[in-house]
């Protein structure tokens, strides 16, 4: 909008014009030209958009508009640039009647200590998520799964409806799909899998992987270290449906179907192959054999 320029002294039909042009309705305007702007810069300012929402431009260009829905919208940014940028610490909200908001393009935080806080405000769910995609074909990561006030963490597949990490609120880890652990590197590099102890900084050094069911209390089998939680350093493999150790090892020996590890047993000097050994001397090599098998759970005696 262009006012006439008043001529000194006033007349009537100047003042007229003017007041005239002033009760008009401003132009719908455009990104470009908005209709509302500044006199030193015509091209930044206010601009009615076809939808009946609000436009605001700056030098010309539009990143934010209010459409006709009322919804505030922030657009722009490239790949590898950024639409907005906040430093220090920084409090915001976008929100439509739904609850639901949405950020087109780039969200740049930065500070010292950059942080990004998701909460959720309700009573009872505390569930806060990240959605990476859309409905279809997604991944989600994110707090309280169940929406029921849960301290837990996980990682959910939309697309196959699973979740293949799930971190509980006793810090258990559940990976239900297939781990593979390995090096891919030219070198030949092995991978290794190294398990703390259970109860670090205690005496005890127990660690042990579970194959079958939560604690192997009906069935599965279990294998690891340390297995009286005394500090010592054994491996053992424990059947959860017979509730026996099968293997059993130490530094001194090993123990089968229960039994404790033992020392390799001592055997007296083999028998003489002309055929002149006595009864005696064969019955009692035969017994040392016996007992070596007993005593390290092999048979039963």
């Amino acid at each position: 909008m262009t006012l006439p320029t008043l001529s000194i002294p006033i007349s009537k039909a100047n003042l007229l014009d003017v007041l005239d042009r002033v009760t008009q309705n401003a132009p719908n305007g455009a990104a470009a030209a908005p209709s509302i702007s500044f006199g030193s810069n015509q091209a930044s300012g206010m601009w009615l958009r076809p939808d009946g929402g609000l436009g605001f431009s700056a030098n010309g260009a539009s990143n934010f508009y209010i459409d006709g829905n009322g919804n505030a919208n922030i657009s722009g940014g490239t790949v590898g640039g950024k639409t907005g940028s906040f430093s220090d610490e920084v409090t915001m909200g976008f929100f439509t009647s739904n609850g639901n908001s949405q950020v087109n393009g780039h969200l740049s935080i930065a500070s010292g200590d950059p942080q990004i806080l998701i909460y959720n405000n309700g009573t009872t769910s505390t569930k806060a998520a990240i959605t990476f995609g859309n409905d279809s074909q997604s991944w989600q990561v994110g707090h309280d799964q169940a929406g029921n006030g849960t301290d837990d963490f996980y990682v959910y597949h939309g697309k196959a409806e699973t979740t293949p990490l799930h971190i509980g609120s006793d810090d258990s880890v559940a990976l239900p799909g297939v781990v593979t652990i390995g090096a891919s590197n030219t070198s030949g590099t092995q991978a290794s899998l190294v398990l703390p102890a259970i109860d670090a900084g205690t005496a005890s050094k127990r660690a042990t992987i579970l194959l079958g069911s939560a604690g192997g209390a009906s069935d599965g089998w279990t294998f690891g270290r340390d297995n009286a939680s005394s500090g010592a350093n054994d491996f053992f493999f424990y059947s959860g449906t017979a509730k026996t150790i099968r293997l059993w090892m130490d530094d001194t020996g090993v123990g089968f179907n229960g039994l404790s590890p033992t020392t390799a047993p001592t055997l007296n000097g083999g028998l003489v192959e002309d055929g002149t050994a006595s009864n005696a001397t064969m019955a009692s090599l035969i017994n040392q054999v016996r007992l070596a098998l007993i005593n390290n759970g092999l048979c039963k005696g």
